[in-house]
């Protein structure tokens, strides 16, 4: 069985890594860059300035930012002149469309990322939640900016059936660090379970891990703060047009702390290594349509042959110490094909 995408990320720590079919001028210039994709500073409910905040990421240790404030796109170019760096360091714009739909059991709080535009794009509302949802991304894509569905279990705002009809948004932000936005659902879905639904409905849908950062100057659990959840992604050189591609493709894995060093998926099946800590020990599970496991290994190294009736399959990582990683689904191309 042939598998889409043929990927292998490669090294998290900058060795070329190559996918069949690129040049080998391409797979030598390919390397890591850790970014986080959802950050609000003081033009909108932050409480550190846009340099404060672009200073905190670059001190400690990401390569890219984009700033995401509510309603407003926050300028980079006086931010990338004093702190951006050429393959080291870039402050990306974005906003955080933040929109309701307003129905007689209350208002229900929409937020859209719009990464990569270089003014505001005013909410478009709706008559359902669906609606503000699509026509937010919609908003997004002819500005040419990429689409992604924030936190949904924020105040309960969206459902899987709200999502399931969406179009021209490939980015889930499952996996949102902040302090109040109800990842585990309860007696609701959590966001990976949404996630799962989507994608077993037939949604081509990468996840994303934030740290939403609103809070820099006081940090505990209550407190939106820095470095929780990021994004590892792969592209040539770090620029505004190759970061927004990488994420529009999947060229990434999300994470609260778990490097992995390898991951593969191809004809003979799919390979996951992980980049070992200290005494830290991993579970390396292997998900499929619904959410379910379809293989659990523990230790650094697993691998999984498909036989052939999967939807779709990613990986999720854990350590003893509770932090994750996840990579991409990967989606059976003969299976496409059929539906």
């Amino acid at each position: 069985m042939e598998w889409e995408p043929l990927f292998d990320i490669g090294c998290v720590t900058g060795r070329p890594a190559g996918v069949p079919g690129e040049r080998m001028d391409d797979r030598r210039t390919l390397r890591w860059y850790k970014g986080s994709v959802h950050v609000h500073t003081s033009n909108s409910d932050g409480d550190s300035t846009p340099a404060e905040a672009a200073r905190w990421y670059r001190r400690h240790g990401y390569q890219f930012v984009v700033i995401t404030d509510h309603n407003r796109v926050t300028p980079v170019e006086e931010l990338n002149r004093e702190f951006a760096a050429e393959n080291e360091f870039l402050v990306l714009s974005g906003e955080e469309i933040s929109d309701f739909h307003h129905a007689p059991e209350g208002s229900k709080p929409i937020h859209i990322n719009a990464m990569g535009v270089t003014f505001t794009v005013n909410p478009r509302g709706g008559e359902s939640c669906a609606e503000v949802v699509q026509n937010n991304i919609d908003a997004v894509n002819t500005t040419g900016g990429l689409a992604m569905v924030n936190h949904p279990n924020y105040q309960w705002a969206l459902t899987t059936s709200d999502l399931a009809g969406m179009r021209g948004c490939a980015l889930l932000e499952f996996a949102n660090c902040g302090a109040a936005v109800n990842n585990l659902g309860f007696d609701t879905p959590d966001t990976e379970q949404m996630w799962d639904a989507l994608l077993g409905e037939g949604l081509r849908l990468f996840g994303v891990a934030s740290d939403d950062s609103h809070h820099f100057k006081v940090f505990s659990p209550l407190h939106d703060n820095p470095g929780r959840g990021w994004i590892m992604i792969r592209c040539g050189a770090l620029t505004t047009a190759a970061v927004l591609d990488a994420l529009a493709r999947g060229e990434f894995y999300a994470a609260t702390g778990v490097a992995l060093s390898r991951f593969e998926a191809g004809s003979r099946g799919i390979r996951v290594e992980v980049e070992p800590r200290g005494h830290t020990k991993y579970s390396i599970e292997f998900i499929g349509r619904g959410g379910a496991s379809l293989r659990t290994v523990l230790g650094t190294e697993a691998e999984y042959l498909p036989d052939g009736t999967e939807r779709y399959i990613r990986v999720r990582v854990t350590d003893s110490n509770g932090l994750r990683a996840w990579t991409q689904p990967v989606f059976p191309a003969a299976k496409r094909q059929e539906e």
